[in-house]
């Protein structure tokens, strides 16, 4: 087993067989640490064949100087299953009631056709 986590929140369910269905835009990470083989208690029950942690920045790693808020888009075409993948994230920081706040929301969007095996009818 492999023990996943994005912000110290495990993410289970994620790896089947080798196949991941955990999706994060890289530029919104700050940190991926990886541990080989059999896992390390700190790497929490089960992680027999070792972890990855992900960090995620936060607003300040986005916002430049003098900035308090931003946005960024991101969109992309895959020819293999004419798909589409579209990405927004808005960050910024506000004073409300003498509570400084970070805000970092993001929103991703998959659309994909069927990949076909050329020359194989039956198999898709």
């Amino acid at each position: 087993m492999l023990n996943v986590s994005i912000d110290g929140a495990e993410q289970s369910g994620n790896l089947f067989h080798h196949q991941g269905r955990l999706s994060i835009e890289p530029e919104l990470l700050k940190q991926v640490d990886v541990s080989a083989g059999t896992g390390r208690a700190t790497d929490g029950p089960g992680a027999l064949g070792g972890a990855i942690k992900f960090t995620t920045k936060d607003a300040h790693d986005l916002l430049a100087a003098g900035e308090t808020y931003g946005a960024m888009l991101k969109g992309g075409y895959y020819t293999n299953n004419e798909g589409y993948k579209v990405s927004a994230s808005l960050y910024g920081e506000s004073l409300i009631s003498l509570v400084f706040w970070l805000h970092l929301v993001t929103s991703t969007a998959i659309t994909s056709k069927t990949v076909k095996v050329r020359n194989n009818p039956t198999q898709r």
